[in-house]
């Protein structure tokens, strides 16, 4: 491990102190695009190697006219917390070559003693009735998106793009084509060759994929000998290199479509959330190892395209399903003219958005956005509507305390230092706590041999939840320990930096 910088170091460490007992976990519903334009499909950094919050975060989608198919992009402006008005073309081309379906993701990494970070959209382009993939990326320090790139060429039927970070200012990017599922190694100075991830023995029909530090997962749907469509999935290890476990089939089968994995925040591959049909009307399913539960068991409505984000450290279950709890889940509701959007938080908050025309295709971001205003962290969802005759992108922040345990009168129940999140991280993480009565609060960092490295928190704090942000930027990669005492009170997490 690398010599410890300097006590000076210290001083470029950066910490946040919140106390968010009470918040409004649904907020308003922003109109992000309006005017001539159609504008169809968001993605918003859902997949993300990073401090665990975001600044100023990018959304990207399609955008179409009469005469035009572009790829734009906007930018959530963390200090005003709202969509910039203007949007970036990323890349534009006459009707003929259709572009769509952009994917999005973004990493930090260290660069002459910076850390910056990197956010890479890639898309499908169609040209000469020839589809290939495109990208794009944008760094902090840049002002505008680079040139768009081929990153495949001559095929045919590239579908379903998907973006994961991998590793220092490397992503992964994937695509189905016929019934291989490929990826390639992105750089800003290389590109791997294409390797398939996964191969139908049959009919391969959809796809997802997910990626953590060192492992990754992929399933997908394919058709068998007997016509049923199955579930089969395999797992990734990436280091030292990749190598795939055997391809294994789960229980669900029959009619299913459109798998994705229940969290892209959480270091576990399962459970997998997909669609069927089965009772009649369309469902959303969840498959947790061999189990299977109906989510949503309303035999009158039909449900489609479900999106969740966990996070990892729920400390009490709080789940509609026994098998796993959901800290916020958003779902279609299809009904004869329209459809709406429910929202839940924790399960015991809902919320339904419901309008003329359809509401649709809802994307939720994986990183923390701050709002002073609540003193609280929230978390972005997009969608489009048609509701204006043209279809355009929509917004709302859901405010998620993080991993929030309390009684019914809303008051911490014990002391107790929670597990940082994200971890492991790079180069930053939030380290929460909780008091159950007023306290003398010392929150430290310390190496591995025991010595004190530095004190994000040491003064008097009241009953309550509380957050406090430790950058690792200036110290090496490894492990870590944060202890926290309070009166009487000692605890300790086990913390990992990866760089």
């Amino acid at each position: 491990m690398k010599k410890i910088l300097s006590f000076m170091s210290f001083l470029f460490a950066t910490f946040s102190l919140s106390n968010a007992q009470t918040w409004t976990p649904f907020l308003k519903t922003d109109t992000v695009t309006a005017g001539e334009f159609d504008d169809a499909h968001p993605v918003v950094y859902h997949s993300s190697f990073n401090s665990g919050m975001e600044n100023n975060p990018w959304m990207v989608f399609e955008r179409r006219s009469n005469t035009e198919s572009m790829i734009t992009a906007k930018r959530f402006i963390t200090n005003s917390t709202a969509w910039d008005t203007s949007v970036t073309i990323i890349s534009s081309s006459s009707i003929i070559e259709e572009q769509r379906m952009p994917d999005l993701a973004m990493i930090e990494y260290s660069s002459t003693g910076k850390i910056l970070r990197r956010t890479l959209a890639a898309w499908q382009e169609k040209a000469d009735s020839v589809w290939n993939i495109y990208y794009s990326t944008i760094t902090d320090d840049s002002v505008t998106w680079s040139n768009p790139l081929p990153l495949t060429s001559g095929t045919s039927s590239n579908t379903n793009v998907r973006v994961w970070p991998f590793h220092d200012s490397t992503f992964i990017v994937s695509w189905k084509n016929n019934n291989f599922v490929l990826y390639s190694l992105l750089s800003p100075s290389s590109i791997t060759p294409s390797e398939t991830l996964a191969v139908s023995n049959f009919d391969s029909l959809e796809y997802d994929l997910v990626f953590t530090y060192s492992t990754g997962a992929i399933i997908w749907t394919e058709r068998d000998t007997a016509g049923q469509i199955i579930f089969a999935q395999r797992y990734i290890n990436t280091y030292p290199s990749f190598s795939l476990t055997e391809p294994e089939t789960l229980t669900a089968r029959g009619d299913i479509s459109n798998p994705r994995f229940a969290s892209y925040a959480s270091p576990s591959y399962g459970p997998v959330l997909y669609e069927s049909s089965f009772n009649g009307k369309h469902s959303i399913y969840l498959a947790n190892g061999q189990d299977t539960t109906n989510y949503l068991n309303d035999p009158n409505t039909d449900y489609r395209n479900a999106r969740t984000y966990t996070l990892p450290f729920i400390t009490k279950p709080l789940a509609k399903s026994d098998s796993y709890a959901f800290d916020l889940f958003v779902v279609e509701r299809i009904f004869a003219n329209d459809s709406s959007l429910l929202f839940e938080r924790s399960t015991t908050l809902h919320d339904t958005l419901r309008s003329t025309g359809h509401n649709r295709d809802a994307c939720i971001g994986s990183s923390f956005i701050y709002f002073p205003q609540y003193a609280s962290y929230g978390v972005q969802i997009v969608w489009e509507s048609n509701r204006s005759g043209r279809t355009h992108i929509y917004s709302r922040s859901i405010l998620m305390p993080l991993g929030d345990v309390r009684d019914k009168n809303g008051v911490a129940k014990n002391f107790e230092l929670s597990q940082n999140f994200p971890n492991p991280f790079n180069p930053s993480t939030i380290i929460r706590f909780q008091l159950s009565n007023a306290a003398t609060v010392s929150l430290k960092i310390f190496d591995v041999l025991g010595r004190e490295l530095q004190t994000l928190i040491e003064q008097k704090l009241t009953t309550g939840n509380y957050s406090a942000k430790w950058d690792g930027s200036h110290f090496a990669s490894g492990v870590y320990f944060c202890r926290l005492q309070a009166g009487d009170f000692v605890q300790t997490k086990k913390l990992l930096l990866l760089k």
